[in-house]
């Protein structure tokens, strides 16, 4: 037997099954809760993105999948339809038509027995899921222009079956963040502030899934003008193995570069200066360029 039809005989003695939307979101969550982005995708040349694209979806290839637990759009949707379909839900693997980029971004459309039709995008909300988030992606018109399911519907079934505890998700935590931010008049002490008291809880996520949440976080909190001085930074430490991928983002103020770098809970902030001397001695390497970062290395290291 699959892996993945363990996986269902195990999930189907746990679901509520008293409404079909609430089979579904059961689903989806716990699926969100496994699940995590493959970095091979995003990092990975024409040719490895080409062979995730493109490989035949069968069982054996989603069973491989599941088990190791790293999807993209396209594997993440056709898992999640495989599932549904055991519990009989109307599912269909769909490209985006609006998406004209070479590997279009997929998902499912579901029709249920009620005729309410809908889209649900596990991949696009797998960084919320994982961080007890609202389901930004679930219930969406296929339009997307509103709600099918709409948020209120989804708050009750997440209380119901445990997603959140209270009536508050993990993301409501960024409106208290911006109400203190209104104590900040200096660019500098309100990115610092931020990127140290990002994370109000410690969720189980990996290197995309708390880039994309962090990054989330930035644009509802800063103005297009300061977001254009934050960006992400693509470090990584290297092993005999495989590359392991670090979250950070570097700075760019008046007179100099700042790199903030995630450990455990927030960001520690280092000059560029202590970043070089940090990043030699840890072996950890960027896959993009840092303003300054060569000039500063030569006359840093030379010193050592």
């Amino acid at each position: 037997m699959y892996e993945i039809d363990k996986y269902i005989n195990y999930i189907k003695n746990k679901l509520d099954k008293s409404n079909e939307t609430k089979i579904i979101m059961q689903v989806y969550i716990d699926l969100g809760l496994r699940l995590t982005f493959d970095e091979d995708f995003f990092f990975g040349g024409t040719k490895k993105k080409k062979e995730l694209y493109f490989a035949p979806h069968n069982i054996s290839y989603l069973d491989n999948l599941f088990k190791s637990g790293k999807v993209t759009c396209v594997s993440s949707a056709y898992i999640l339809d495989y599932v549904l379909k055991k519990f009989e839900i109307d599912s269909r693997v769909v490209a985006d038509t609006k998406d004209f980029r070479r590997y279009k971004h997929i998902y499912n459309v579901i029709k249920e027995k009620s005729g309410k039709t809908y889209s649900i995008d596990l991949q696009d909300d797998i960084m919320n899921v994982r961080t007890h988030s609202r389901t930004w992606s679930f219930g969406l018109s296929l339009a997307g222009d509103s709600y099918v399911v709409d948020l209120n519907t989804q708050k009750e079934i997440h209380k119901s079956i445990g997603y959140i505890s209270n009536n508050n998700y993990s993301d409501d935590y960024m409106y208290v963040l911006k109400n203190y931010l209104s104590y900040f008049n200096d660019f500098n002490n309100k990115i610092d502030f931020i990127l140290e008291n990002i994370d109000i809880e410690k969720h189980d996520i990996n290197y995309f899934e708390r880039r994309w949440i962090h990054e989330k976080i930035l644009r509802e909190l800063l103005s297009y003008k300061e977001l254009s001085l934050v960006h992400s930074l693509e470090l990584f430490k290297k092993n005999d193995i495989n590359r392991e991928y670090i979250n950070a983002f570097y700075v760019k103020n008046k007179n100099n570069i700042d790199i903030y770098i995630y450990d455990i809970d927030k960001y520690n902030k280092y000059t560029l200066d202590d970043y070089v001397i940090y990043a030699a001695d840890n072996n950890i390497e960027s896959r993009m360029s840092i303003p300054g970062y060569r000039t500063v290395r030569n006359k840093v290291l030379v010193k050592r």
